[in-house]
């Protein structure tokens, strides 16, 4: 079992906007004067069992990386499965 944080470097290609009652907002971070890049911290859990990895691990902003005045925030949860050979 392996424990690993740090720090992970983001880049957002594509942005949805939700607010209650009203449609979800596609926009580009580019064209619409967004955060491109993002500083992540990253906490999560890595195992080997017999022939199979799993990994488990969460990732939340550090920074909103914007000059406007609203906030960008990211949250993700992963959960990863692989083989190793």
């Amino acid at each position: 079992m392996f424990l690993y944080g740090g720090y992970v470097n983001h880049l957002n290609t594509k942005i949805i906007v939700r607010r209650d009652g009203q449609p979800s907002l596609r926009l580009k971070p580019k064209a619409d004067n967004l955060a491109i890049y993002q500083a992540l911290a990253r906490f999560g859990v890595n195992f080997d069992v017999a022939m199979f990895n799993l990994d488990m691990n969460y990732s939340i902003s550090l920074n909103s990386a914007t000059t406007t005045s609203y906030r960008t925030g990211y949250h993700q949860i992963q959960l990863n499965l692989g083989y190793v050979f």
